[in-house]
């Protein structure tokens, strides 16, 4: 948020969809985004635990095909749902991108405490439990990849 702020001067102070000004810094914001990086993070976790005997064994790797999957998935719903502050912040491709970006940072580092901190050793899921996975990993993707499309297509 920083970077796309020194990108658009001229949004210095105004409000983004979360009711927090442009630029600054407050003990509030720092919160509500930390209390909002546990919970989802916790979903995370929970999700990648759920799909890591379908992930490539490499915790790098699977980090970041989970991240990819997160990108699209919610990359296209942030964009959706929170438009007001893509309105805000250009160039809108830019804006979309530094968010993926982080999503696949954070899915890669997901990865990579998971399997850090995992006591259980890695098992591959069985041939019908790993497609069944990748085919929901992929669907829910594409389902992401569909919203940003169709978000791009209209802004542009």
């Amino acid at each position: 948020m920083r970077l796309l702020a020194a990108l658009n001067p001229s949004t210095e102070g105004l409000l983004v969809a979360a009711m927090f000004p442009v630029g600054s810094f407050s003990f509030q914001g720092t919160f509500v985004i930390l209390f909002q990086a546990v919970i989802i993070g916790a979903l995370a976790g929970a999700v990648y635990g759920l799909c890591r005997p379908a992930l490539p064994r490499s915790p790098a790797i699977a980090g970041l095909v989970f991240g990819l999957w997160v990108a699209a998935v919610f990359t296209g719903l942030l964009v959706v749902g929170e438009d007001r502050d893509f309105q805000l912040f250009g160039p809108f491709l830019v804006a979309v991108g530094l968010f993926a970006g982080i999503f696949v940072l954070f899915g890669v580092g997901v990865g990579i405490a998971a399997e850090r901190n995992s006591s259980v050793t890695w098992q591959p899921a069985g041939t019908v439990r790993s497609w069944v996975t990748l085919v929901g990993l992929m669907g829910t993707a594409g389902a992401g990849i569909i919203l940003l499309a169709r978000k791009v297509t209209t802004r542009t």
